[in-house]
C-alpha cells in the first residue's frame, strides 16, 4: 500500500479534541454523545444527551458536522465557543473555553 501526504497538510493534523464531548449529527443538531470527566465542555454543563442547535452561531446541520469536529480540533486552546443547546426540550446558552486535553 502506498500512502501519498497530503500537501498542504489538513488544518487540524495531529491535533485532538479540544472540547472534551464526542457530537453525532441528530435531526437539526448535533447530540452529545460523550462528554470526558472535567473537560471544558463539562465545565461548560454540557451533559450527554444534549443537542447541540448552534456553534458560534453557526446552526448544526449534519452536512457540517465534520467542519464542526475540525473546528473543535482546530481552534487555539483558550478559544471560547458559544454553544446553543436544548436539554428536555428547553433552548440553553453556555460557552465553552477549550483547552488542550492531553
Amino acid at each position: 500500500m502506498y500512502l501519498k501526504r497530503i500537501s498542504p497538510p489538513p488544518v487540524d493534523a495531529g491535533r485532538f479534541d479540544r472540547s472534551g464531548m464526542w457530537i453525532n449529527a441528530a435531526k437539526d443538531a448535533y447530540e452529545i454523545k460523550s462528554i470526558a470527566a472535567d473537560s471544558p465542555a463539562a465545565q461548560a454543563g454540557l451533559a450527554e444527551g444534549d443537542l447541540i442547535t448552534s456553534l458560534n452561531g453557526e446552526p448544526a446541520v449534519a452536512e457540517h458536522l465534520s467542519d464542526a469536529r475540525t473546528m473543535l480540533r482546530a481552534l487555539p486552546a483558550g478559544t471560547e465557543v458559544a454553544v446553543t443547546y436544548k436539554r428536555s426540550g428547553a433552548e440553553q446558552r453556555t460557552t465553552v473555553k477549550l483547552r488542550d486535553q492531553i
